[in-house]
């Protein structure tokens, strides 16, 4: 929001484009480590456009922010690949249009510095160089990507996407539209991104971040250009009437207030749900009743378990149970992932594989093929 406002100068159209990219990248908001990735892209790109206009000095803070990133979540991979778009869009805006407000060389040595020192940041981890091959590798991996839901491209027949898909045809519109040429900065990195949430929908965050301040300054643009000049003016004292209050509050007190008193209710036992229920697993999703059972009547043995419910099953069980697969792809790895494939569609040698991980017990829906074979071949139902 902070930076909407200083990329728009209005906090109107900062507060309308900011909800509009909250809604939008809402589809990828889990409580894992990827949400720090979202804030240090954030706090990234306002290192880079500090860099790129006039506080050159601030390049100590891209290494800063990567020893952090790094150690927080393996997408720090992020951080170089904006550093690289940043880079090529302002080269190609003083090469190719000789734009006025091209960075200066104090500015190109703080980023080659800021950059290079937060490549070698990367190395200040618990496995040093490893982490690059960890990143990279999962992603280069085609079956375990194509094999985890959140790496998909997001479906447009769902009414949840259709915030982004706003925002795409919103993208081309004011970019066609606009009478002044966009920075190509922009254009690198929100085209890009635009790309690559397509592909992905993990990337979708990412994509918000870059192309919110895009969006709200070219419609800001495009805003102050219309003929009517009556309705802007009461515009513009509205809006500086606002940022006003916004400048003396610093940015920070309101969302303080909210955060101490939410922090207050819940501290006081409040719930912040309709049905008084709080927070539940719903059990047309998850194995509930099934788990509580086996909380009650635990079974000797390892156990085999359908690959959806591992998460919620490692949660209900552990420690006294550990599962044989969960969500985690990129630390089971392709093998792992590949003998539960082979096991869930019945492949031949699947018995095998039960019998050399010595499993003498399994948790399936009660349609699954697998649970079929398995009472077909011997094994005793417990609980349904």
């Amino acid at each position: 929001f902070r930076l909407v406002i200083k990329r728009s100068s209005s906090i109107g159209f900062a507060l309308l484009f900011t909800i509009i990219g909250a809604g939008a990248s809402s589809l990828h908001w889990l409580t894992r480590p990827h949400i720090f990735t979202i804030l240090f892209t954030t706090l990234w790109v306002i290192v880079l456009e500090d860099i790129f206009f006039g506080k050159s000095k601030r390049w100590w803070r891209l290494p800063l922010l990567m020893l952090f990133w790094v150690n927080f979540h393996g997408a720090f991979l992020i951080g170089g690949v904006l550093w690289l778009l940043y880079g090529a869009g302002m080269w190609w805006d003083r090469a190719a249009f000789d734009r006025e407000d091209t960075p200066s060389s104090a500015a190109w040595r703080a980023y080659l510095l800021g950059g290079l020192s937060a490549a070698a940041a990367t190395l200040l981890n618990p496995v040093g160089i490893r982490i690059w091959k960890t990143s990279i590798g999962f992603l280069s991996n085609r079956y375990l990507v194509s094999h985890t839901q959140e790496y998909l491209s997001p479906n447009f027949h769902q009414p949840n996407t259709w915030l982004f898909l706003f925002m795409i045809v919103l993208s081309i519109l004011l970019t066609g539209a606009a009478a002044k040429r966009q920075r190509m900065t922009d254009l690198l990195a929100a085209g890009g991104w635009t790309a690559m949430a397509l592909y992905s929908l993990r990337n979708l965050p990412i994509y918000v971040i870059l192309a919110v301040p895009f969006l709200a300054k070219t419609a800001m643009d495009m805003f102050r250009s219309l003929p009517w000049k009556r309705w802007l003016e009461r515009w513009e004292k509205w809006d500086s009437r606002w940022q006003r209050i916004e400048v003396n509050l610093k940015g920070f007190l309101l969302p303080g207030i909210l955060f101490l008193g939410v922090w207050l209710a819940l501290a006081g036992g409040a719930k912040l749900d309709l049905d008084g229920k709080g927070n539940t697993f719903r059990e047309d999703v998850f194995p509930v009743q099934a788990a509580t059972w086996l909380s009650q009547h635990p079974p000797a043995g390892r156990m085999f378990n359908y690959f959806p419910w591992g998460g919620y099953l490692l949660y209900r069980l552990w420690d006294r149970q550990l599962v044989f697969i969960d969500g985690q792809t990129d630390f089971y790895g392709e093998e792992m992932t590949r003998k539960y494939e082979q096991i869930i569609t019945l492949q031949d040698g699947w018995e095998g594989v039960l019998d050399a991980y010595r499993v003498e017990w399994a948790i399936l829906p009660a349609d699954e093929p697998l649970s079929s074979a398995l009472k077909a071949g011997g094994w005793i139902e417990l609980y349904q």
